[in-house]
């Protein structure tokens, strides 16, 4: 499983949250929110939980689950 970075970065689009701004609601740093955007980073249960959590947090739509945040490995982009 890894994060979806094409849901990752709709939802951050849709919500009008900058990388920087995500990055400083949910604690996870620039560096990984781009990785995981860019593919080049799974990323994990900790950072899906904190960045459901900045993403929520933007008070924009529904609530993210972090679990809304997984896809299988084989997902083609």
């Amino acid at each position: 499983m890894r994060i979806d970075p094409d849901l990752l970065r709709w939802l951050r689009d849709e919500r009008g949250l900058s990388v920087n701004k995500l990055a400083k609601m949910s604690g996870v740093s620039v560096e990984v929110i781009t990785a995981i955007e860019d593919g080049r980073y799974r990323g994990s249960p900790d950072c899906a939980h904190k960045l459901a959590d900045g993403l929520s947090g933007a008070g924009h739509g529904e609530p993210v689950r972090a679990d809304d945040l997984w896809v299988p490995e084989d997902k083609g982009r």
